[in-house]
């Protein structure tokens, strides 16, 4: 006789993330650190979390299948403004990693690193700071599925342009890139 199947509802299915979530963190701390430029006169600090790739692989890991992140900004300003995340046919707010996104990896005394700073980072290098006459929206999308992290959206200078950036490219370099190798050059700090 068959046993019908048992499938996990979306509360176990929460929890059985958030396990994961912790137990793999102890593998990906390593990835995080925050450290003292040698060429800065003044002491920049400068912070490493890990690459999009291992993001990825760490969202693939905890069973997460895709994850949306909501973005907008411009004229100086920009925040990230919702979290979605897939595990298979279940969809989650942000709350399914709440507690766990801002998980301090690394603490200094002006300065904590977390989590949520790793999987937002491509919109930050994308964009900096979002400083200029202009504005953009869109989402970060994390698809473990296809192994991808690309930034669909629009920007606007006068007309929204649609735009859609492979995070995974080498040759997609972004405003924070861009400027390090312009301090790189010039020895200088920001």
């Amino acid at each position: 006789m068959n046993k019908p199947l048992m499938t996990k509802t979306q509360k176990e299915v929460r929890q059985e993330v958030q396990k994961k979530f912790e137990k793999g963190m102890e593998t990906l701390e390593k990835e995080f650190s925050i450290t003292t430029d040698p060429n800065s006169k003044w002491g920049r600090e400068i912070e490493h979390v890990p690459t999009p790739e291992k993001v990825l692989a760490f969202l693939k890991g905890i069973g997460i299948t895709k994850a949306e992140i909501y973005f907008y900004g411009g004229h100086d300003s920009g925040d990230v403004s919702e979290f979605k995340y897939y595990v298979n046919e279940f969809e989650f707010d942000q709350s399914l990693l709440e507690d766990v996104q801002s998980y301090t990896v690394i603490s200094r005394e002006h300065r904590d690193l977390t989590f949520e700073e790793a999987l937002i980072d491509p919109i930050w290098n994308q964009y900096g700071s979002f400083a200029g006459d202009w504005s953009c929206e869109g989402k970060l999308i994390y698809d473990t599925d296809q192994m991808t992290v690309v930034i669909d959206g629009s920007e606007y200078q006068t007309v929204g342009e649609p735009v859609s950036y492979n995070c995974l490219d080498p040759d997609n370099i972004g405003a924070r890139q861009r400027i390090e190798e312009m301090l790189a050059a010039l020895n200088l700090d920001n």
